[in-house]
């Protein structure tokens, strides 16, 4: 039982704490020359004890009696190489598995595999780690049959450094075979791939490629990964020389530049999205616009819409916008804001069509909508569009009676608003082009301005500050001079005595004036007397005038000269604005003007007189006015004592400041051909005038006619009567200028 007991000890190693047994194996062999068992036992206690010289011993011993022992010649030649490595390490108590890396450490692969070899041989068992340490020197001396051999012997398969290894086993195998086996590219890739590291593989099918640059399966293997791992550049490179080689090919090439510009387009907006972000607008509206012309992608138009309306020139936005909505017709937001340019920079016609495309259906900006087409009807000042208006307006404001949030309640208000001016008449801005003024060009006619015995100076005609026929005679005369339209009413009544003798070639004249203003609204009135002196050459003077609570002292002067045919003419005034356009705010609000004109009147071959001329008008209130006017009668035929005279006319006006008191619009053209059958009769003159007339720039038609005569109650009394009436759908209505002079010679 001892013995038994003893022998389970030894292969559960534990024996080494049992010295006593081993004594008492000892004792038990020392007599007994047949007791190989004992001796079995004792060989392999000392083997496990790193004792080879007892081990042999007792190995000899069996040996001599069973001299054919198979397991004693295998454990006396094991434990021979066993100490022969412990010599040869010099280490002879350590476990072998250490004792073959110091030969690894200290004498290197060869020596180790010598001794690796050996162990295998005398049947030493070793751990995992130096199968696996022979298996890698196996591998790195290219012997991949005995190292793969070596590692499949191995149990735990599923080691790491095992799997590792037998990769790179078959990577290498391969690798050798690429030129042979044609899948082996497949097996190599897939191989590749188990590892999960995009890197290494990519790297080694690099190599490859490099290595066997016409292997086309190995160059689309290499370009899948690259086109796998985001790399698509490199990709697109690799797969280029072969794109058209198949469909697969073919597939990834397009693939890959498909998502190379996708990448660069989102990019590029990204940029400018982060820049817009950033307050950075110009640089942001330059990338949506590079952005566009790359891949005229519509939505980006809305982008820089949306800058432009936003953060810088309204204007600049509409083109934009118009063609993003040419193909987004359905973005109410972006139509919102169109129109709402359209209304900013007073383009009604517009504003109206846009919001009325936004008020046609359902939305979140219906009503705001509908309020603004309402708004932009009123503003074109036409009867059809206030009817439309109000229609408007009114179903509006049943609509908006059913909510009850705030944002409702305050657009209702201003819909009231509007409600209120919509059922009144309608309040059209009131023009007088070719009457006897413009909005702010030309100072009220005095009598001498449009009467003299031989020459009507017609009221259509350029206006100058005084136009007199030189004579010696003094003159007393009285006049009246007449403006009116539904809004405004304009009367002056003055009397005078004109070509007072001061000293040799200079005259002079004085008149007393009474004014009258009346609007829809209020009502002026006021008087004043004018000084002046004049020659041939030249004329001053000055004009004091008190209109309600306002004193006025207006200065003047003027200079005329011959050249041949022409009759040149420059004049200079300071005056309150509302004797230039009749307006009651330039009373009111003190506006003052400062008037510079420059005129000449040709003389033509029909001897009739062209006249070209501009006047500058600088207003207090920051208005500067350019009126330039031509006046060309090319056609003159008189028969008996009836006359004929074709002329062609031409306005042309620009204000800098439209909320000017005078509330003027940017720029006014008005042509005209004027037809003038005029009669002659033993005491006087009688002219009719048609004139139809046309603005190329407000689009509208304009027409006017005339009378006006001159009779002479004798040679020192004579009367004057110049009236005109003229129609257009940008006036108010009817606007009728009139003028009444009488004047009496004496010595």
């Amino acid at each position: 039982m001892k013995k038994f007991i003893l022998i389970v000890m030894v292969f559960l190693g534990s024996i080494r704490a049992i010295e006593i047994d081993v004594n008492y194996l000892e004792s038990c062999v020392a007599n007994n020359p047949s007791d190989i068992r004992d001796r079995y036992l004792l060989a392999k206690y000392f083997i496990k004890e790193h004792n080879y010289t007892l081990s042999k011993k007792y190995l000899s011993e069996i040996l001599k009696v069973k001299y054919h022992d198979k397991l004693a010649v295998r454990l006396y030649k094991k434990v021979s190489f066993l100490s022969t490595l412990s010599k040869k390490t010099a280490m002879p108590h350590a476990d072998v598995n250490n004792q073959l890396l110091k030969v690894y450490n200290s004498s290197g692969d060869t020596e180790f595999l010598v001794s690796y070899v050996g162990c295998l041989q005398n049947g030493v068992d070793l751990y995992t780690n130096t199968h696996i340490l022979a298996a890698k020197i196996f591998y790195k001396r290219k012997q991949f049959k005995k190292s793969l051999l070596i590692l499949n012997k191995l149990r735990d398969q599923n080691n790491p450094k095992i799997k590792e290894l037998k990769s790179k086993i078959k990577l290498k195998n391969y690798e050798n075979s690429l030129g042979k086996d044609p899948k082996s590219v497949d097996n190599l890739v897939y191989t590749l791939n188990q590892t999960n590291n995009k890197n290494q593989t990519i790297s080694k099918l690099k190599f490859l490629l490099s290595k066997y640059p016409n292997n086309n399966k190995l160059r689309l293997a290499l370009a899948q990964n690259l086109y796998w791992d985001g790399r698509l550049n490199e990709a697109k490179n690799i797969i280029q020389p072969i794109k058209n080689l198949n469909q697969t090919t073919r597939t990834l090439y397009k693939n890959v530049t498909s998502i190379e510009q996708n990448k660069k387009k989102s990019e590029l907006l990204q940029k400018a999205q982060i820049l817009a972000s950033k307050k950075r607008y110009k640089e942001a509206i330059s990338s949506y616009k590079k952005y566009y012309s790359l891949y005229h992608d519509v939505k980006v138009l809305k982008n820089i819409g949306d800058i432009y309306y936003f953060y810088d020139d309204k204007k600049l936005a509409i083109p934009y916008l118009k063609d993003y909505l040419r193909l987004v017709s359905n973005d109410d937001t972006a139509r919102y804001q169109l129109a709402s340019i359209y209304e900013k920079n007073k383009d009604y016609k517009n504003a109206i069509v846009e919001f009325s495309k936004v008020a046609n259906h359902p939305n979140s900006l219906l009503f705001d909508a509908k309020y603004h087409y309402a708004y932009n009807l009123m503003q074109t000042k036409t009867d059809e569009n206030w009817a439309k208006a109000k229609a408007t307006l009114t179903s509006l404001t049943r609509e908006l009676s059913y909510k009850r949030d705030a944002k409702s309640q305050t657009l209702q208000h201003y819909v009231d608003s509007l409600l209120v001016a919509v059922n009144k008449p309608i309040l059209k801005p009131t023009r007088y082009k070719d009457i006897y003024l413009s909005e702010g060009s030309h100072k009220i006619p005095a009598f001498n301005d449009v009467f003299s015995v031989n020459n009507i100076v017609y009221a259509n005609k350029p206006n100058s500050l005084k136009k007199r026929k030189y004579t010696n005679k003094k003159n007393l005369y009285l006049g009246i001079n007449s403006i009116s339209d539904s809004d405004i009413r304009y009367q002056n009544y003055k009397v005078g005595v004109d070509n007072l003798a001061l000293s040799s070639g200079i005259r002079s004249s004085i008149e007393v004036n009474n004014y009258n203003f009346k609007d829809s609204v209020d009502s002026l009135n006021g008087s004043g007397v004018t000084l002046e002196a004049y020659s041939k050459r030249f004329s001053a003077g000055v004009e004091f005038s008190k209109v309600g609570s306002l004193s006025i002292l207006s200065p003047y002067a003027s200079l005329k000269g011959s050249v041949g045919i022409h009759s040149l003419r420059a004049e200079l005034a300071y005056t309150n604005g509302v004797f230039l356009n009749y307006k009651t705010c330039m009373v009111k609000n003190k506006v003052n003007v400062t008037h510079f004109g420059l005129s000449d009147d040709v003389l033509l071959d029909n001897l009739q007189s062209a006249h070209f001329g501009v006047d500058f008008n600088h207003y207090d209130d920051n208005n500067n006015n350019i009126f330039a006017q031509m006046y060309l009668p090319f056609f003159y035929k008189k028969s008996s004592n009836i006359a004929h005279i074709l002329a062609l006319s031409e306005n042309y006006e620009h204000n800098s400041n439209l909320k000017s008191c005078s509330n003027p619009v940017e720029t006014y053209d008005v042509t005209s051909l004027e037809y003038k059958p005029s009669i002659d009769f033993s005491n006087g003159n009688l002219q009719l005038g048609l004139k139809p007339g046309y603005s190329f720039k407000s689009k509208e038609k304009i027409f006017s006619y005339s009378l006006q005569g001159n009779y002479n109650f004798t040679r020192e009394f004579m009367m004057n009567l110049n009236c005109e009436q003229t129609t257009s759908k940008y006036s108010s209505q009817k606007a009728t200028s009139c003028g009444l002079n009488f004047v009496q010679d004496f010595d």
